[in-house]
């Protein structure tokens, strides 16, 4: 074959691939392997973007471990949250928003309670018939909490909607009396009527909401429902849910709604579009969410402590024209969250964001058209790799795909970083490693091939002391071998494959001839056999095909004095090839199968088995660790008093399911 036919094979198996790939975008799912892993790699754009500052419109009142500490377990009496929720009212709060449900009615306090609360709340008060007021109010806590919230006039609730399977959990609110506080809230103005088929929201059939007795006191209520990713991450708000008749908002949005001052008939949802808030443009997907553009973690938002407002422990003007969040932040208590950049975020805080995002107008977003532009980049990323294949070097390719990665992924972050702009990353790159994968595999056979060439040109090394051993015992030609314990030696020129590129071959030829001379010359001094040239490397044996029984200490002498015997046909080697030579040893000894594999007309004098692997990766190890010579501990064991080592503990190789311990060669003594 020659090398243009040769080339325009991988080009169109290159262009073949992007078409696949192509083929997968606009057909996978967003439970499928690349979407999930989409969703990863916006994780690490955010982590890379790090915190940024969501401004002063937010602050949280926390029921944390402190509160709980110092005012008992939760649930607390309600006029003790009434207590606190008031006190942010008079410090000037503009929205109140509660991370608590109340679906059930409080259980009455007994009379010590109250006369305790009215020795504490108004002990300066002499008016006995106020004094009666307060007891009748705070004797039924529902009322008590209710009548603070009408007094704050901006007090908002969240409802939670059953999903399918919590239907036992939820009542049944077909009444339209016991919907009508609720309704409210929901949207009233809606975009094309067809798009809530064509981009339906979650229907819901069952609710959780606040009891009537304080339902009727607030000024917004909103669902707090959310649903995770397949991998447990948090990443979206859900905007949209419809229950009976009516569709919802969330409880962010009617913060967000109450601050601005807006009405639900000021809000509009197109479905699978966006959400008209006022002059503000929140975009949602096909599934009605909204990316949550993520501040930060844990208190990226002003906390405040709930035993601290409640003994009055705050700055004054603290909450002034603020939208003030409560909610459970001690793990025992709330829910907590996996978000790009929190392992454990509170769920009252997930709320601040989405509400700072809506007033902030900061959304992320996809380019208009993002479906046209990510199939552009898989076409054009694929096939530039396929045109590329026929013009370039084996360097030059592997180099070209690189180049263009880090090039995308640091424009995509500037988009994302700068611009709130998501451009979708992982099927283009899939199309541009894809199609390098090609190129690559048809160039990783064409160097194995050569390989074995190479390796048939040198195979007169493996000849001389088995020749010699077959002349005194010509039954070691049968087929066939028998377990030894013996030691394998594995070595290999590092950066060897670089250099045969800028290489012609009949130099590669001339420098290994020398090199690999000198290297077995050293190895038969020490009576050790080579076993067989793997190209630029060298597998040799130490005790066969003539057993001695001193084979683990000849494998160290001779590794040290191939390292040594490198530092003299180095001045030949940089003036043939431009660099200095290096070598890697691996070491190891054990049972092993030898003798003659193959058929009776072709045989190979050869050792196989676990332990020889194991010499093979050892050799690989030293890349690693930085090192020249790696042992073993089966090696080690035989030769621990004989030699100078530096240990580097355990390590796991490949095909290896358990970890060995192994050491650094430094002397034999």
């Amino acid at each position: 074959m020659n090398v243009k036919h040769h080339h325009n094979i991988i080009a169109a198996a290159g262009m073949l691939v992007t078409v696949i790939v192509l083929l997968m975008y606009f057909f996978s799912t967003e439970e499928a392997l690349f979407k999930r892993i989409e969703n990863q790699f916006i994780d690490l754009k955010y982590r890379i973007r790090g915190p940024r500052d969501p401004g002063e419109d937010i602050c949280i009142v926390v029921i944390d471990e402190k509160s709980v500490a110092k005012l008992g377990r939760w649930p607390w009496k309600r006029s003790v949250v009434a207590k606190v929720m008031e006190l942010v009212r008079k410090d000037g709060a503009e929205v109140i928003g509660m991370d608590i449900l109340y679906t059930e009615p409080a259980t009455k306090m007994d009379k010590i309670d109250v006369l305790n609360a009215i020795r504490a709340l108004k002990k300066e008060e002499q008016d006995q018939d106020a004094n009666k007021a307060f007891f009748d109010a705070i004797l039924d806590e529902d009322a008590y909490i209710s009548g603070v919230m009408t007094e704050c006039g901006n007090v908002i609730l969240p409802v939670y909607f059953c999903m399918d399977g919590q239907r036992a959990l939820f009542r049944d609110y077909s009444g339209v009396d016991e919907l009508s506080v609720l309704e409210k809230f929901s949207y009233k103005k809606f975009g094309c009527a067809e798009n809530e088929i064509k981009y339906p929201p979650i229907t819901a059939p069952g609710l959780a909401k606040t009891i009537p007795a304080i339902e009727k006191s607030v000024a917004g209520e909103g669902f707090v429902n959310v649903l995770t990713d397949s991998d447990g991450c948090l990443r979206w708000e859900i905007m949209a849910i419809k229950y009976g008749d009516c569709v919802y908002m969330p409880l962010g949005m009617q913060a967000a709604a109450k601050f601005k001052g807006l009405q639900s008939d000021d809000i509009k949802l197109n479905f699978g579009k966006n959400i008209i808030f006022r002059d503000v443009n929140i975009p949602v997907d096909k599934k009605n969410r909204m990316l949550i553009n993520y501040y930060g973690g844990n208190e990226t938002f002003k906390y405040h402590s709930f035993f601290d407002v409640h003994i009055g422990a705050f700055q004054r003007g603290a909450f002034k024209g603020k939208i003030v969040l409560f909610g459970a932040v001690d793990p025992g208590i709330g829910d907590d969250y996996v978000t790009p950049l929190s392992r454990v975020l509170p769920g009252v805080e997930k709320h601040a964001n989405v509400i700072a995002n809506i007033l902030n107008a900061d959304f992320l977003r996809k380019p208009k058209n993002s479906d046209i532009l990510t199939a552009v980049l898989i076409v054009l990323f694929g096939f530039s790799v396929s045109i590329a294949a026929r013009k370039m070097s084996v360097f030059q390719l592997t180099l070209f795909p690189v180049v263009i990665v880090i090039a995308f992924l640091f424009v995509s972050q500037i988009f994302f970083a700068k611009l709130n702009i998501l451009i979708e990353a992982v099927y283009p790159l899939l199309s541009l490693l894809m199609t390098y994968g090609v190129v690559a595999a048809v160039t990783l056979y064409s160097e194995n091939r050569e390989k074995k060439r190479i390796r048939r040109v040198f195979g007169q090394y493996a000849s001389s002391e088995l020749v010699r051993e077959i002349l005194a015992d010509p039954s070691k030609l049968k087929l066939g071998g028998e377990k030894r314990f013996l030691t394998v030696m594995f070595s290999d020129v590092a950066d060897f494959t670089p250099l045969c590129e800028r290489m012609e071959p009949e130099k590669i030829v001339s420098v290994l001839n020398v090199y690999l001379s000198k290297m077995a010359e050293v190895i038969y001094k020490h009576g050790g056999m080579v076993d067989k040239f793997l190209g630029d490397g060298i597998m040799c044996v130490f005790g066969a095909p003539v057993y001695k029984e001193d084979h683990a200490i000849r494998a160290c002498r001779t590794a040290l004095d191939m390292i040594e015997k490198v530092g003299e046909i180095n001045e030949f080697w940089k003036k043939e090839t431009g660099k200095d030579i290096r070598i890697r040893i691996g070491i190891n000894s054990g049972d092993m199968v030898v003798g003659n594999l193959g058929s009776l007309e072709i045989m190979d004098y050869t050792e196989v088995g676990d332990n020889v692997n194991l010499a093979a990766r050892l050799e690989a190890t030293n890349k690693e660790y930085g090192t020249s010579v790696i042992i073993s501990k089966n090696t080690y064991e035989i030769v621990k008093e004989q030699v100078e080592v530096r240990e580097l503990g355990a390590v796991k190789v490949k095909g290896k399911e358990i970890e060995i311990e192994i050491y650094e060669l430094k002397a034999v003594k």
